[in-house]
Order: structure tokens, then C-alpha cells, then sequence
């Protein structure tokens, strides 16, 4: 069954691509938020600031 093979491993590179779109999306923007240099009080604060525009559980 090399079809039905060929299949799945295409199902799994397409879940794979968007896994991976869907972490740079994430990822991405808070990276250039965070200065390579920033102190630990300025981490924590874009960490606030993110937790409150969107917070983790919603409701």
C-alpha cells in the first residue's frame, strides 16, 4: 500500500508546516519584543504587559 503510505506522510509533513507556522506566529513577536540585553525587570515586565493584552485562560 505505497498510496495510502505516501498519504499519511504527507498528512504529517502538512500538520508539521503548520505547527511550525503556528509557533513562529507565537514566537516571533515576542522575540523582537525582548531586547537580547534586557534585565530580568524588563523581561518581566513585557511578560506582564503580554499576560494582560492575552491572558492564558479566557473567561
Amino acid at each position: 500500500m505505497p498510496g495510502f503510505r505516501l498519504r499519511v506522510r504527507q498528512r504529517w509533513m502538512v500538520l508539521t508546516a503548520l505547527l511550525l507556522a503556528a509557533a513562529a506566529g507565537v514566537g516571533l513577536p515576542i522575540a523582537l519584543k525582548i531586547q537580547a540585553g534586557a534585565t530580568l525587570e524588563e523581561r518581566l515586565e513585557i511578560a506582564s504587559r503580554l499576560l494582560q493584552e492575552v491572558p492564558l485562560i479566557d473567561g
